[in-house]
């Protein structure tokens, strides 16, 4: 069975070819997750899409959660 983050994260990368869509799929995304699972979100986007999405992620993530979770992102990855 597919977790709601696995789930998220094949609808992002679906539509990670459009910024609008992409924001929106990620605000419904963050709003179906808990807590744990949205910080390990924040990190794959960070991943996968920091140049083509920066502005987006960083909307929906304020610079200290961007900063603790991006600390930890090579020790996970």
């Amino acid at each position: 069975m597919m977790t709601t983050l696995e789930y998220n994260k094949i609808i992002l990368s679906k539509v990670s070819f459009h910024a609008e869509l992409f924001e929106k799929e990620l605000f419904k995304a963050l709003q179906s997750m808990i807590p744990q699972n949205r910080s390990l979100l924040l990190g794959w986007c960070h991943y996968k899409y920091s140049f083509k999405h920066y502005r987006t992620i960083r909307k929906f993530f304020p610079k200290k959660v961007r900063k603790s979770i991006l600390s930890i992102l090579p020790k996970v990855l």
